[in-house]
């Protein structure tokens, strides 16, 4: 299986490094060798390079500007018609060098109005502002550009990530340019794909520049194909313990949905028993609209040991509040115990008494980033600037992260994998109570954790995708993803009969 890494723009800036002094070339060189590989993947996936176009280049003051020189010369020499807009007076060598060697019949700008004036002539845009470095907010006068551009509605095409998406983290310096395709070069960078990347980026293109190769890289894009070897079926010959129990703890006044829909996930994802617990005040609240749920009670954590018999994997949190004190000492209990155990929601309340505790059986946490935030005592904002640095000091302890996100980051202490599959339909209530019923069910089906977390997340994503066809986006609700389960497990069970 191909497998694309993801980078940060430190090690991309390594990698540049490392390709000039092995291959012994000038930066000038690989600049050059850039640009035209970007120009031949846009002319691949436009296709548009039989015809005369106006292509107004966005020139900026760092080396994403040299690339957009380079592409505006060879576009300019296949018979397109090119304008420059200058955005800067401090350029790169290698670019205030092309400037000077312009072809007379291109058209050089270096106003705001000239550039409103000449977008109502071209039919492309080329986006060389900003590059991956970018770590700071938009400012004058580059904030009138960008709004500009977004306001004229062109087809944007931004080299390496929109101008104004920061490259590490990938979230909008305060403004980004909205592009309809991005062509990536190199490798994926964290800034292609995190938080407000996938709202900016429009299509992606990988772009192949002969960089050196990565060495002990470990942090990955998910792909289709990491799934298509798993098989989801059942033998004749088998009973429903063959498919694993799952227990959940969870439900307290008023949010006795959440377990319900964690313990009806897990039923449709194929487990073979699924048990639900509940505190005895509450007990009396729960949900009974599906008779195959089963449905026990707890006064204290003595009760629980006969309830862990014959249960392959354990769902701590869901809709459990946060005014139980024997709720800690459960959580205590379930650390201890070798089973496998997905703690989510409120679970993730009680579990920060213990987050410096270091495990060694599979524990899967699931925070999205305002939980992570309570975890760590720290504002949203400083965990979304540099999640991966917080979701190791967990891995570190031998948790395994899933933060979810529009793309969410699943980790342990030895891979970093990215899924993009999200969509919009799954920012609804109970959406995650459902995906840790979905993972619970395949860690009692006896999964590899990380592949059980990377399938359920996967098989999330495409019921959210299904249902936002058929609900519409904006009234998909949890319960409608669990319908489509079947139709999209159907694709994995390899069974003839």
């Amino acid at each position: 299986m191909k497998k694309f890494p993801v980078i940060s723009p430190k090690t991309m800036y390594s990698l540049d490094e490392q390709t000039i002094k092995v291959q012994k070339i000038t930066a000038e060189a690989l600049l050059m060798r850039a640009g035209k590989a970007l120009t031949l993947t846009l002319l691949k996936t436009l296709r548009f390079d039989s015809d005369s176009n106006h292509v107004l280049c966005l020139i900026g003051p760092g080396m994403n500007g040299g690339d957009a020189l380079v592409m505006a010369n060879e576009l300019h020499q296949r018979g397109h018609t090119i304008s420059l807009f200058l955005a800067s007076k401090k350029l790169v060598k290698a670019s205030q060098t092309m400037v000077e060697q312009l072809d007379q019949s291109i058209h050089v700008i270096t106003d705001l109005e000239s550039l409103k004036a000449s977008l109502d002539n071209v039919q492309y845009v080329i986006d060389g502002l900003f590059g991956i470095g970018l770590n700071k907010m938009i400012s004058a006068p580059y904030d009138k550009i960008i709004d500009t551009i977004n306001e004229a509605k062109k087809y944007v095409i931004s080299i390496d990530i929109p101008s104004g998406i920061n490259g590490q983290s990938g979230l909008k310096m305060n403004q980004a340019i909205r592009a309809d395709l991005t062509l990536i070069i190199g490798h994926y960078k964290t800034g292609n794909v995190l938080q407000d990347a996938k709202d900016y980026h429009g299509k992606k293109a990988l772009v192949d520049i002969g960089l050196e190769p990565l060495d002990n890289h470990h942090q990955f894009l998910v792909h289709d194909g990491y799934f298509k070897h798993i098989q989801i079926e059942r033998k004749h010959h088998s009973h429903k313990y063959d498919y694993g129990a799952l227990l959940t703890i969870g439900g307290a006044h008023g949010m006795m949905g959440a377990p319900y829909l964690t313990a009806v996930s897990a039923l449709r994802m194929g487990v073979g028993l699924s048990v639900t617990l509940y505190h005895h005040e509450d007990y009396h609240e729960r949900f009974q609209l599906h008779p195959e749920i089963m449905a026990f009670r707890y006064h204290n954590i003595h009760d629980l040991s006969e309830h862990l018999i014959k249960k392959n994997a354990i769902v701590f949190g869901p809709g459990l509040g946060r005014n139980q004190p024997e709720n800690t000492q459960i959580l205590e209990f379930l650390l201890e115990t070798s089973r496998p155990l997905v703690i989510d929601a409120d679970g993730l309340f009680y579990f920060k008494k213990y987050i410096n505790q270091s495990v060694t059986q599979p524990v899967i946490l699931t925070p999205h980033m305002g939980e992570m935030a309570r975890l760590f005592d720290l504002p949203v904002e400083t965990i979304k600037a540099n999640p991966l640095d917080y979701i190791s000091k967990l891995t570190d302890k031998g948790y395994i992260v899933l933060l979810k996100g529009p793309t969410s980051i699943l980790a342990d202490k030895n891979e970093v994998l990215l899924s993009s599959f999200g969509t919009p339909a799954l920012a609804t209530p109970g959406s995650g109570d459902v995906l840790s019923g979905m993972i619970g069910a395949l860690l009692a089906r006896k999964l590899n954790p990380i592949e059980a977390v990377n399938f359920a997340l996967y098989i999330h994503s495409q019921a959210g995708l299904t249902a936002g066809i058929k609900e519409g986006v904006e009234s998909v609700l949890a319960s409608d993803l669990i319908h489509w389960f079947p139709q999209i497990l159907a694709r994995f069970n390899r069974r003839k009969d």
